[in-house]
């Protein structure tokens, strides 16, 4: 617990969460359904966390992982509208 000398102060030994991560899915990229699992170059596995579906035929497709404004993240497939929600799985 922290002293009552810093309550309300900025916890300045906290990290940083950060609200978005870019990175590229490679290979064929035929888009996705429910449950569908994404690995990003930077090793992360991330899954389809709702009911959307989106076939698209792209190869070496840029990402983005953004953080929603009440919680959840959000798939940005660059040139595609659609933003499924995600979530992290490694």
């Amino acid at each position: 617990m922290r002293p009552e000398s810093t309550f309300g102060q900025p916890d300045r030994t906290a990290v940083a969460e950060r609200d978005a991560i870019e990175s590229t899915i490679f290979g064929a990229f035929e888009g996705w359904r429910p449950g569908h699992r994404f690995t990003l170059a930077n090793g992360q596995v991330w899954q389809i966390a709702d009911e959307s579906e989106g076939a698209y035929s792209r190869r070496d497709v840029r990402v983005r992982v953004e953080r929603g404004r009440i919680g959840g993240y959000f798939l940005f497939v660059e040139g595609i509208a659609q933003t499924p929600r995600v979530r992290r799985l490694k």
